[in-house]
């Protein structure tokens, strides 16, 4: 028990530092990254709030494909509606300009701390702190080993990380436990590429590539699951990771990602 004190308190000491460096680190001046205004503001930012403002959209989302709607009220030509192993899914941007530039320097150029930036205009958009607020686990869309060693991160995992240590101290209900889990949902095969193949195509590619870890079905059981991902595009992969957690008797899967492809392919049936 003294051993078990001791630790907690060392991590709480060490959460405490941590957010002491983060804040000193938000009031330096920067550069925004999009339009190149020096200072941005607010302080610390990467983008300025006149950036987020002009880019980020204003139009209703699909609760289910997060496709942006042609009017606040219309039925979704992407999805028309139906349940694709999703209950929900909620994107804060459309990955396009200025943003696709950001999020590849997230995935593909080795920097992860846009993560945490993402994260907190995650848990400002209230369809996502709303999902995230309801889930029981939070789970990062997985890579193989294969495909992890070659980039060296899962930027899934980097953002769900990021969205518990961002997480504003009012949300979530008393007793709130909700936190990421990387060792649930496992990726069993690299897939070939998917770009250029609709949805259709995508979901043949993905069969059978997720399973949830044999030992950990029964933490998935009767939960309400949260799959986090940066980029959503057709919905396939997101589908296929629900569906492997549905099998196993996940109550409730739904999904937050950062950004949503629009376009034909987003829209097919």
């Amino acid at each position: 028990a003294r051993q078990q004190a001791v630790g907690l308190a060392l991590q709480q000491a060490r959460a405490r530092v941590e957010a002491g460096w983060r804040r000193g680190w938000n009031a330096l001046p920067s550069r925004c990254a999009v339009c190149g205004v020096w200072p941005a503001a607010p302080a610390g930012w990467p983008v300025c709030s006149a950036c987020v403002q002009r880019f980020e959209p204003l139009g209703t989302r699909c609760p289910r494909c997060a496709q942006v709607l042609p009017t606040a009220n219309s039925p979704c030509p992407a999805c028309g509606g139906q349940d694709r192993g999703l209950s929900a899914c909620s994107a804060l941007v459309d990955y396009d300009y200025p943003w696709q530039r950001l999020l590849q320097a997230l995935k593909f150029e080795g920097q992860p701390a846009w993560g945490g930036w993402w994260a907190e205009r995650l848990w400002a958009h209230p369809p996502a702190a709303a999902l995230l607020n309801q889930a029981d686990w939070w789970v990062p869309v997985p890579m193989t080993a294969r495909s992890l060693g070659q980039r060296g991160y899962n930027q899934a995992w980097v953002l769900a990380q990021a969205l518990q240590r961002r997480r504003p101290m009012a949300m979530g209900p008393a007793g709130w436990t909700a936190r990421p889990r990387s060792d649930l949902l496992l990726k069993l095969m690299d897939t070939p590429a998917q770009h250029g193949l609709n949805r259709r195509e995508r979901l043949a590619n993905l069969r059978h590539a997720f399973a949830v870890e044999p030992e950990r079905e029964a933490e998935v059981r009767q939960r309400r699951v949260v799959l986090v991902d940066d980029i959503v595009t057709t919905g396939a992969t997101l589908e296929a990771a629900a569906l492997a957690l549905r099998a196993v008797g996940a109550a409730d899967v739904s999904a937050v990602v950062v950004a949503c492809t629009p376009g034909p392919n987003a829209a097919e049936p």
